[in-house]
């Protein structure tokens, strides 16, 4: 989902916490504004959290996901 040479921010036990949005390829940035607008809406979308990351990972690598909450 990232550029090259960038990626998650780390919380502090070294675990990914978040992406920022300016870290991301072309194609998962259009995908997850997508996500923000339509999929599952929300109102902060400076960066992307783990869960929405594998939402759009899933997405751009056609896996078969459940959507249930």
């Amino acid at each position: 989902l990232c550029i090259p040479g960038r990626g998650f921010k780390l919380n502090a036990d070294g675990l990914p916490l978040k992406i920022l949005r300016k870290n991301l390829t072309t194609i998962a940035l259009t995908w997850s504004v997508l996500s923000f607008s339509n999929l599952v809406p929300t109102s902060h979308t400076l960066d992307i959290t783990l869960d929405r990351a594998k939402l759009i990972y899933g997405i751009i690598q056609r896996m078969d996901m459940n959507m249930d909450t």
